[in-house]
């Protein structure tokens, strides 16, 4: 289903097609790409739908790939990849309720809602359910960036943000990927505080000083898949700063709750 996107066209006199890999390049284009200069006609620029579209637009590249592979093209499997780099084509589009003008969100060809935040909702639950049984296997680039798209398209004060919030960390806890980029993103899409106080659950009864300086002092089940000797993904920047409330400074005593979530 969906609206196009690139991804499919073949050359039948060359014997050469497109593979899983080609349709990932096309899908992280995507959600690389830039809108048109502002004014720029030919190219469609002045009314950012190119930008707004490209979550919907990475999708449907993704549901041509997934065509692929239920018609029989074993080699066209997706991949986890390819469902995190929609989900960064929905984090990096325009929040919808801060555009200047009304829009008009068209569904796909299955009847799907294509607003960023719809496309995102509906390839995290792919990515996480694996319905289709493609052995599926989100990581910490998957969860952090799901956060950051309901950071970016839920606001603050609406009732489904910290729930969400709460589900995507859980997550990550239970497949063992809480590493920095996670911890950021988390302190980004819940108040400072709110978001010390998940990460004191994972803290197993120790004192420790608030703000985290390192995912060591977690719960081992939670940190178990992120590499031990790459500190990039281990030390927590001190410069991080939340999406709002208060700073969470102080110590604090973590409840041990367990590593499962």
């Amino acid at each position: 289903g969906g609206e196009g996107g690139g991804g499919e066209s073949e050359d039948p006199s060359s014997g050469l097609k497109p593979g899983a890999d080609t349709y990932g390049a096309v899908i992280d284009a995507w959600a690389r790409s830039e809108p048109p200069p502002e004014g720029d006609a030919a190219a469609g620029g002045g009314e950012g739908d190119a930008d707004d579209d490209k979550a919907a637009r990475a999708r449907s590249v993704l549901d041509a790939l997934i065509e692929k592979h239920t018609s029989g093209e074993e080699n066209m499997k997706p991949t986890a990849i390819h469902y995190t780099s929609v989900l960064n084509a929905a984090a990096h589009c325009p929040p919808v309720s801060i555009r200047g003008t009304a829009k008009t969100w068209e569904r796909d060809d299955d009847g799907n809602e294509t607003t960023p935040y719809a496309v995102a909702l509906r390839t995290y639950d792919e990515l996480r359910d694996d319905p289709k049984g493609y052995d599926l296997k989100p990581d910490s680039m998957s969860y952090s960036t799901m956060l950051e798209a309901v950071s970016k398209h839920l606001p603050r004060d609406h009732p489904d943000r910290p729930v969400k919030v709460r589900e995507i960390f859980d997550d990550a806890k239970t497949a063992g990927f809480v590493d920095v980029s996670v911890v950021t993103r988390l302190r980004r899409a819940a108040p400072r505080d709110v978001a010390d106080r998940m990460l004191l659950e994972g803290i197993e009864g120790k004192e420790v000083k608030m703000p985290l300086k390192s995912i060591d002092a977690l719960n081992e089940g939670w940190t178990r898949n992120v590499p031990r000797g790459d500190k990039r993904l281990r030390m927590i920047p001190s410069d991080d700063e939340g999406d709002g409330g208060g700073r969470g400074g102080g110590r604090g005593r973590g409840r041990g709750r367990g590593g499962r979530g």
